[in-house]
């Protein structure tokens, strides 16, 4: 058992990783670090932007699938009676149809006098 400190050894897969900044300068160096700063915040709010986004959806998914599943689905005021879209045309050619006759009638009625 040896009581001296091991030394640690240089991984070869490390070598030559600085060897692109040696030919920069100081300043080139630091420039290079506020750009990437500045573009590592930008992506930082452009996720919590994203993640906002996603919540957001998230609680209108919620929303629509708790109106959907609810047993009446969307409740209107009982004053707002509809009916359905074929009885109003049905009553619509019927008053139609009645004013034609009608003004058939008088017309008749007027060829005759």
């Amino acid at each position: 058992m040896s009581g001296g400190k091991r030394k640690r050894q240089r991984s070869k897969s490390k070598d030559g990783l600085f060897d692109d900044l040696e030919s920069l300068s100081d300043l080139e160096i630091e420039e290079s670090v506020k750009s990437l700063k500045a573009s590592m915040q930008a992506t930082e709010q452009e996720i919590q932007q994203m993640q906002q986004e996603r919540e957001a959806e998230i609680a209108l998914v919620q929303s629509l699938r708790a109106i959907q599943q609810s047993p009446r689905g969307i409740e209107r005021p009982s004053s707002m009676n509809f009916e359905p879209f074929g009885t109003r045309r049905q009553k619509f050619e019927m008053n139609g149809m009645q004013s034609m006759r009608m003004c058939h009638h008088h017309l008749k009625s007027l060829s005759r006098d």
